[in-house]
Protein backbone atom coordinates (compact mmCIF):
# COMPACT_ATOMS: atom_id res chain seq x y z
CA UNK A 1 0.00 0.00 0.00
CA UNK A 2 0.93 3.26 -0.50
CA UNK A 3 -0.07 6.77 1.41
CA UNK A 4 -0.59 8.35 -1.66
CA UNK A 5 -3.41 7.51 -4.23
CA UNK A 6 -2.07 5.13 -7.14
CA UNK A 7 -2.97 6.02 -10.23
CA UNK A 8 -6.86 4.85 -10.91
CA UNK A 9 -8.57 5.90 -13.23
CA UNK A 10 -12.09 5.01 -14.36
CA UNK A 11 -10.49 3.82 -17.70
CA UNK A 12 -7.07 3.85 -19.26
CA UNK A 13 -7.11 7.45 -20.00
CA UNK A 14 -3.53 7.49 -21.17
CA UNK A 15 -5.14 5.87 -24.55
CA UNK A 16 -6.99 9.00 -25.53
CA UNK A 17 -3.51 11.05 -25.23
CA UNK A 18 -1.78 11.95 -28.03
CA UNK A 19 1.52 13.91 -29.60
CA UNK A 20 -0.72 16.76 -30.23
CA UNK A 21 -1.75 17.09 -27.09
CA UNK A 22 1.71 18.26 -25.57
CA UNK A 23 1.17 21.27 -27.20
CA UNK A 24 -2.56 21.95 -27.62
CA UNK A 25 -3.61 24.47 -25.94
CA UNK A 26 -7.31 24.38 -26.47
CA UNK A 27 -6.62 21.30 -23.97
CA UNK A 28 -6.37 24.22 -21.29
CA UNK A 29 -9.56 26.07 -22.56
CA UNK A 30 -11.71 23.19 -22.47
CA UNK A 31 -10.43 22.50 -18.89
CA UNK A 32 -11.05 25.94 -17.59
CA UNK A 33 -14.33 25.77 -19.38
CA UNK A 34 -15.37 22.66 -17.59
CA UNK A 35 -14.18 23.69 -13.81
CA UNK A 36 -16.39 26.57 -14.34
CA UNK A 37 -18.87 24.64 -15.84
CA UNK A 38 -18.98 22.27 -12.41
CA UNK A 39 -18.08 24.78 -9.53
CA UNK A 40 -20.58 27.60 -11.12
CA UNK A 41 -17.32 29.94 -11.22
CA UNK A 42 -17.92 32.76 -14.16
CA UNK A 43 -13.95 32.65 -14.37
CA UNK A 44 -11.54 29.85 -14.21
CA UNK A 45 -7.45 30.68 -15.16
CA UNK A 46 -4.99 27.00 -14.84
CA UNK A 47 -1.44 27.61 -13.81
CA UNK A 48 1.20 25.15 -13.05
CA UNK A 49 0.56 24.58 -9.17
CA UNK A 50 -1.59 25.53 -6.43
CA UNK A 51 0.92 27.13 -4.39
CA UNK A 52 1.37 29.70 -7.55
CA UNK A 53 -1.99 30.22 -8.09
CA UNK A 54 -2.56 31.37 -4.67
CA UNK A 55 0.56 33.58 -5.29
CA UNK A 56 -0.85 35.13 -8.60
CA UNK A 57 -3.73 36.24 -6.18
CA UNK A 58 -1.91 37.33 -3.36
CA UNK A 59 0.18 39.50 -6.04
CA UNK A 60 -3.21 40.86 -8.07
CA UNK A 61 -5.04 41.62 -4.99
CA UNK A 62 -1.76 43.98 -3.76
CA UNK A 63 -0.62 42.21 -0.77
CA UNK A 64 2.62 43.38 -0.33
CA UNK A 65 5.08 44.78 2.26
CA UNK A 66 2.80 47.33 3.74
CA UNK A 67 0.21 44.98 4.05
CA UNK A 68 -0.89 41.82 6.15
CA UNK A 69 -3.05 39.40 5.79
CA UNK A 70 -4.82 36.68 8.43
CA UNK A 71 -4.42 33.06 8.22
CA UNK A 72 -4.65 29.72 9.87
CA UNK A 73 -2.36 28.67 12.04
CA UNK A 74 -2.56 25.34 10.88
CA UNK A 75 -2.71 23.36 7.40
CA UNK A 76 -0.88 23.48 4.42
CA UNK A 77 1.74 26.44 4.17
CA UNK A 78 1.26 27.90 0.91
CA UNK A 79 -0.20 31.29 2.17
CA UNK A 80 2.76 31.43 4.70
CA UNK A 81 5.26 31.02 2.13
CA UNK A 82 3.49 33.23 -0.35
CA UNK A 83 3.64 36.07 2.12
CA UNK A 84 7.31 35.49 3.85
CA UNK A 85 8.28 35.47 -0.39
CA UNK A 86 6.50 38.76 -0.80
CA UNK A 87 7.21 40.03 2.62
CA UNK A 88 3.73 41.08 3.45
CA UNK A 89 2.99 40.64 7.40
CA UNK A 90 0.63 37.85 8.47
CA UNK A 91 -1.13 37.10 11.61
CA UNK A 92 -2.66 33.85 12.41
CA UNK A 93 -5.79 32.38 13.95
CA UNK A 94 -6.63 29.52 15.39
CA UNK A 95 -8.98 26.73 14.27
CA UNK A 96 -11.59 24.35 15.17
CA UNK A 97 -11.55 21.03 16.02
CA UNK A 98 -14.18 19.85 14.58
CA UNK A 99 -13.59 21.72 11.36
CA UNK A 100 -9.89 21.58 10.91
CA UNK A 101 -10.28 25.35 9.58
CA UNK A 102 -10.18 28.87 10.38
CA UNK A 103 -11.91 30.14 13.77
CA UNK A 104 -14.40 33.22 12.61
CA UNK A 105 -14.11 34.38 16.48
CA UNK A 106 -9.86 34.57 15.68
CA UNK A 107 -10.48 37.13 12.94
CA UNK A 108 -11.67 40.65 14.42
CA UNK A 109 -9.04 40.51 16.98
CA UNK A 110 -6.33 39.97 14.35
CA UNK A 111 -7.20 43.37 12.50
CA UNK A 112 -5.32 46.42 12.49
CA UNK A 113 -5.22 49.71 9.76
CA UNK A 114 -2.56 47.36 7.53
CA UNK A 115 -4.92 44.47 6.93
CA UNK A 116 -5.88 43.65 4.06
CA UNK A 117 -7.15 40.27 3.52
CA UNK A 118 -8.24 36.49 4.93
CA UNK A 119 -6.61 33.72 3.88
CA UNK A 120 -9.32 30.73 4.14
CA UNK A 121 -8.31 27.03 3.98
CA UNK A 122 -11.02 24.70 3.18
CA UNK A 123 -8.75 22.11 5.14
CA UNK A 124 -10.05 18.24 2.93
CA UNK A 125 -12.80 19.98 1.75
CA UNK A 126 -14.82 21.71 4.64
CA UNK A 127 -17.53 24.16 4.07
CA UNK A 128 -20.30 25.19 6.39
CA UNK A 129 -21.46 28.33 8.24
CA UNK A 130 -17.97 29.49 9.81
CA UNK A 131 -17.02 30.16 5.81
CA UNK A 132 -19.87 32.21 5.49
CA UNK A 133 -19.67 33.96 8.52
CA UNK A 134 -15.77 35.04 7.99
CA UNK A 135 -16.90 36.68 4.09
CA UNK A 136 -19.78 38.63 6.14
CA UNK A 137 -16.74 39.62 8.68
CA UNK A 138 -14.21 40.63 5.35
CA UNK A 139 -17.28 42.71 3.84
CA UNK A 140 -17.80 44.11 7.03
CA UNK A 141 -13.99 45.94 7.17
CA UNK A 142 -13.38 45.81 3.59
CA UNK A 143 -10.87 43.16 3.30
CA UNK A 144 -10.12 40.79 0.59
CA UNK A 145 -11.64 36.93 1.05
CA UNK A 146 -9.36 34.75 -0.43
CA UNK A 147 -10.45 30.67 -0.66
CA UNK A 148 -7.45 28.21 -0.86
CA UNK A 149 -9.56 25.46 -1.78
CA UNK A 150 -7.08 23.02 -2.44
CA UNK A 151 -8.61 19.93 -1.13
CA UNK A 152 -12.60 20.90 -1.72
CA UNK A 153 -13.20 20.49 -6.06
CA UNK A 154 -16.17 18.59 -5.66
CA UNK A 155 -17.76 19.79 -2.19
CA UNK A 156 -21.21 21.70 -1.54
CA UNK A 157 -22.85 23.28 1.06
CA UNK A 158 -26.54 24.93 0.57
CA UNK A 159 -25.87 23.90 -3.41
CA UNK A 160 -22.65 26.15 -3.52
CA UNK A 161 -19.48 24.79 -4.53
CA UNK A 162 -16.39 25.25 -2.88
CA UNK A 163 -13.79 28.19 -4.75
CA UNK A 164 -17.02 30.29 -4.93
CA UNK A 165 -17.13 31.82 -1.54
CA UNK A 166 -13.66 33.93 -1.95
CA UNK A 167 -12.83 37.08 -3.86
CA UNK A 168 -11.03 34.85 -5.83
CA UNK A 169 -10.00 30.82 -5.11
CA UNK A 170 -7.50 28.09 -5.98
CA UNK A 171 -7.70 24.41 -6.46
CA UNK A 172 -5.00 22.12 -6.49
CA UNK A 173 -4.42 18.90 -8.68
CA UNK A 174 -1.35 17.81 -7.04
CA UNK A 175 -0.19 14.38 -6.51
CA UNK A 176 -2.24 13.77 -3.58
CA UNK A 177 -5.47 14.84 -4.61
CA UNK A 178 -9.00 13.29 -5.71
CA UNK A 179 -8.47 14.41 -9.44
CA UNK A 180 -4.95 15.17 -10.13
CA UNK A 181 -1.41 15.55 -12.75
CA UNK A 182 1.25 15.12 -10.58
CA UNK A 183 1.25 19.11 -10.64
CA UNK A 184 -1.33 21.33 -11.50
CA UNK A 185 -3.87 24.43 -9.97
CA UNK A 186 -6.10 26.62 -11.25
CA UNK A 187 -7.40 30.33 -9.74
CA UNK A 188 -11.87 30.69 -9.58
CA UNK A 189 -13.00 34.18 -9.34
CA UNK A 190 -16.81 35.96 -10.28
CA UNK A 191 -14.65 39.20 -10.95
CA UNK A 192 -13.45 39.66 -14.65
CA UNK A 193 -10.72 42.87 -13.60
CA UNK A 194 -9.18 40.00 -11.32
CA UNK A 195 -9.54 37.35 -13.92
CA UNK A 196 -7.61 39.60 -16.72
CA UNK A 197 -5.21 40.83 -14.42
CA UNK A 198 -4.29 37.30 -13.12
CA UNK A 199 -4.37 36.04 -16.61
CA UNK A 200 -1.83 38.90 -17.81
CA UNK A 201 0.49 37.12 -15.26
CA UNK A 202 0.15 34.20 -15.66
CA UNK A 203 0.77 34.32 -19.43
CA UNK A 204 2.17 36.89 -20.24
CA UNK A 205 4.55 38.38 -17.50
CA UNK A 206 5.59 35.38 -15.80
CA UNK A 207 4.76 31.49 -17.67
CA UNK A 208 3.11 29.63 -15.24
CA UNK A 209 0.45 28.25 -17.11
CA UNK A 210 -0.31 24.93 -17.04
CA UNK A 211 0.81 22.38 -19.63
CA UNK A 212 -1.68 21.19 -22.18
CA UNK A 213 -0.94 17.81 -21.78
CA UNK A 214 -1.73 17.90 -18.30
CA UNK A 215 -4.75 19.81 -18.67
CA UNK A 216 -5.95 16.72 -21.44
CA UNK A 217 -5.19 14.15 -18.26
CA UNK A 218 -7.67 16.35 -15.60
CA UNK A 219 -10.01 17.02 -18.27
CA UNK A 220 -10.46 13.10 -19.01
CA UNK A 221 -10.90 12.88 -15.15
CA UNK A 222 -13.18 15.77 -14.72
CA UNK A 223 -15.34 14.34 -17.32
CA UNK A 224 -16.12 11.44 -15.23
CA UNK A 225 -15.89 13.38 -11.95
CA UNK A 226 -18.94 11.39 -10.22
CA UNK A 227 -16.89 8.10 -10.65
CA UNK A 228 -13.80 9.44 -8.70
CA UNK A 229 -16.25 11.10 -6.04
CA UNK A 230 -18.11 8.27 -5.18
CA UNK A 231 -15.28 5.86 -5.15
CA UNK A 232 -13.67 8.38 -2.16
CA UNK A 233 -17.04 7.88 -0.89
CA UNK A 234 -16.79 4.42 -1.04
CA UNK A 235 -13.29 3.93 0.77
CA UNK A 236 -14.66 5.70 3.41
CA UNK A 237 -17.94 3.89 4.02
CA UNK A 238 -15.18 0.71 4.38
CA UNK A 239 -13.25 2.31 7.16
CA UNK A 240 -16.28 3.07 9.09
CA UNK A 241 -17.75 -0.30 8.14
CA UNK A 242 -14.76 -1.35 10.09
CA UNK A 243 -15.07 0.58 13.08
CA UNK A 244 -13.18 3.62 12.35
CA UNK A 245 -14.70 7.26 13.63
CA UNK A 246 -12.94 9.07 11.04
CA UNK A 247 -13.45 12.69 10.37
CA UNK A 248 -15.75 14.03 8.21
CA UNK A 249 -16.80 17.88 7.80
CA UNK A 250 -20.39 18.89 6.93
CA UNK A 251 -20.73 19.51 4.17
CA UNK A 252 -24.10 18.39 2.44
CA UNK A 253 -22.15 15.74 0.49
CA UNK A 254 -20.08 14.44 3.76
CA UNK A 255 -16.96 15.09 1.78
CA UNK A 256 -13.33 14.77 2.63
CA UNK A 257 -10.42 14.81 0.60
CA UNK A 258 -8.29 12.65 2.94
CA UNK A 259 -9.26 9.66 5.18
CA UNK A 260 -8.27 11.24 8.90
CA UNK A 261 -8.07 9.51 12.27
CA UNK A 262 -7.75 11.80 15.03
CA UNK A 263 -6.56 10.21 18.69
CA UNK A 264 -4.39 11.38 21.27
CA UNK A 265 -2.30 8.27 20.91
CA UNK A 266 -1.12 9.30 17.37
CA UNK A 267 2.60 9.84 18.06
CA UNK A 268 2.70 5.74 19.37
CA UNK A 269 0.02 5.15 16.53
CA UNK A 270 2.01 6.25 13.68
CA UNK A 271 5.51 4.07 13.98
CA UNK A 272 3.19 1.12 14.71
CA UNK A 273 1.08 1.18 11.77
CA UNK A 274 4.28 1.86 9.70
CA UNK A 275 6.30 -1.03 10.74
CA UNK A 276 3.06 -3.49 9.94
CA UNK A 277 3.71 -1.57 6.03
CA UNK A 278 0.34 0.87 6.64
CA UNK A 279 1.66 4.42 5.45
CA UNK A 280 0.34 7.37 7.00
CA UNK A 281 1.13 10.85 7.35
CA UNK A 282 1.84 12.10 10.42
CA UNK A 283 3.56 16.31 11.65
CA UNK A 284 2.88 16.50 7.75
CA UNK A 285 1.32 19.95 8.57
CA UNK A 286 2.64 22.05 11.58
CA UNK A 287 1.23 24.84 13.60
CA UNK A 288 2.45 27.69 12.65
CA UNK A 289 2.34 29.43 15.91
CA UNK A 290 1.41 26.69 18.53
CA UNK A 291 -2.06 28.51 19.46
CA UNK A 292 -3.72 26.03 21.75
CA UNK A 293 -6.20 24.04 18.97
CA UNK A 294 -3.88 24.28 16.24
CA UNK A 295 -1.15 22.37 18.04
CA UNK A 296 -3.68 19.91 19.59
CA UNK A 297 -5.31 19.05 16.13
CA UNK A 298 -1.17 18.38 14.91
CA UNK A 299 -0.17 16.15 17.66
CA UNK A 300 -3.65 14.36 16.97
CA UNK A 301 -4.04 14.56 12.92
CA UNK A 302 -3.17 11.30 11.40
CA UNK A 303 -4.14 10.28 7.35
CA UNK A 304 -4.97 6.63 6.91
CA UNK A 305 -4.16 5.10 3.67
CA UNK A 306 -7.17 6.44 1.30
CA UNK A 307 -5.89 5.03 -2.57
CA UNK A 308 -8.91 4.43 -4.54
CA UNK A 309 -7.50 1.08 -4.87
CA UNK A 310 -7.24 0.12 -1.48
CA UNK A 311 -8.89 -3.36 -1.23
CA UNK A 312 -11.80 -3.81 1.85
CA UNK A 313 -9.15 -6.57 3.27
CA UNK A 314 -6.53 -4.28 3.54
CA UNK A 315 -8.96 -1.52 5.33
CA UNK A 316 -10.11 -3.94 7.97
CA UNK A 317 -6.25 -4.99 8.45
CA UNK A 318 -5.85 -1.01 9.18
CA UNK A 319 -9.05 -0.80 11.31
CA UNK A 320 -7.85 -4.01 13.29
CA UNK A 321 -4.11 -2.64 13.68
CA UNK A 322 -5.64 0.73 15.04
CA UNK A 323 -7.84 -1.15 17.61
CA UNK A 324 -4.85 -3.08 18.22
CA UNK A 325 -2.26 -0.07 19.14
CA UNK A 326 -4.59 2.81 20.07
CA UNK A 327 -4.47 2.69 23.69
Amino acid sequence: MNYYYKTVFHSNIFETLTNEDVLNYNNVEKLENLICDITGSKYCLTTCNGQTALYIIMKVLGLDSNSNIIIPDWSYPAFYRNAKFMNAGIKYADIKKDTLSMNPDEIEKNLDSNTKAVGFINHLGYLGEDIITIRKICQKHGLFFIEDSAHALGAVYKGKHAGTYGDMSIFSFSGSKLIRSGEGGCICTDNEEYYNAAKDLVRNQMNFTMSPILAKLLYEQLSNFDWYMEKNKEIRDIYKKYGVPIYENTTDNNFSLHVVYMTKNAYKLFPKLNNMNIPCRYMYYRSLTHLPVASEVEREYLELPCSLSLTENEIKKIANAIRLFDR
